[in-house]
């Protein structure tokens, strides 16, 4: 089977950060820690060569690839032309309805090796559909995996680690060197797992308020809370009201404790609406 696109012309694009796995080792690797199962449907993000495809059709039932690149979907089409529990779309997965893709798919799971450059918007798209998966695997930049899993009180938690942590249960399977790449990026990866609660660990009264007040303390992540809160219309108003320790910094907070906070904002504010200033 063939593992590159052939052809001089085939050039990875930087303008859609493509870097790619080029060590079968690692593929196994993944696969097998994954462990797909015979009746499994799989979403592969960015398939690329087909490097982790070649060993994942063969264990499940039906494997949809989303991949945005022309030059690579004609190849991946000629490459797994006679598998028919294979199926190939080509588009960009930020722009994917996967609510429609998965109509009659209890739980699905995913896989990709995705770019660097848009690992963050994955991650949020995937949280947004937790209700669709099982789990998701990613290989990401090693920096990110770690932010993905820091605790609170570290200096690497953020934005990120509240919102994977709340929604599922993140762990790094292992690292990877930057040499098994084509081209060779300039960082290394890990493989990152995300267990997805099935139901979900902290009630949020209010997600809207949940958001805004995540978003704004971590902008201001030096600050109390106290100062970040007073930046959000009505709440300052209401902050005597608030029986929490508003003394704190953002990175301070568990998950739980931030989902505390945002549900007695909620019933503090009227109607539960508020005003982001500025």
């Amino acid at each position: 089977m063939k593992l590159w696109p052939e052809g001089k012309n085939f050039h990875p694009k930087k303008s859609l950060g493509q870097n790619f796995l080029v060590d079968e080792n690692i593929a196994r690797k993944i696969v097998r820690l994954v462990n797909p199962q015979p009746g499994e449907t799989f979403v592969e993000i960015g398939p690329g060569s087909g490097i982790l495809t070649r060993h994942l059709l063969p264990k499940v039932k039906h494997l949809i690839a989303v991949e945005i690149d022309s030059r690579l979907v004609s190849f991946l089409k000629e490459t797994f032309a006679e598998n028919k529990n294979f199926s190939l779309i080509a588009g960009d997965f930020l722009r994917l309805n996967l609510r429609e893709l998965l109509r009659g798919v209890k739980h699905a799971r995913i896989l990709g090796n995705i770019p660097y450059n848009i690992t963050s918007p994955v991650i949020f798209k995937v949280l947004e559909h937790r209700d669709l998966f099982i789990d998701m695997t990613l290989m990401i930049q090693k920096e990110v995996a770690v932010r993905v899993v820091a605790s609170p009180g570290n200096k690497d938690y953020g934005i990120l680690s509240v919102y994977c942590q709340l929604f599922a249960e993140p762990r790094i399977l292992f690292h990877v060197s930057r040499h098994v790449f084509k081209p060779e990026p300039e960082v290394d990866s890990s493989v990152v797992r995300w267990k997805f609660y099935q139901e979900p660990k902290f009630r949020i009264e209010n997600q809207q308020i949940f958001d805004l007040v995540v978003h704004r303390a971590f902008q201001m992540r030096r600050k109390m809370l106290k100062s970040s809160l007073r930046k959000i219309k009505p709440v300052a108003q209401y902050l005597k009201k608030i029986d929490f320790d508003l003394n704190r910094r953002p990175e301070e907070l568990s998950p739980e404790q931030w989902v505390q906070l945002s549900n007695l904002i909620s019933k503090v504010i009227p109607g539960g609406k508020i005003i982001q200033n500025g």
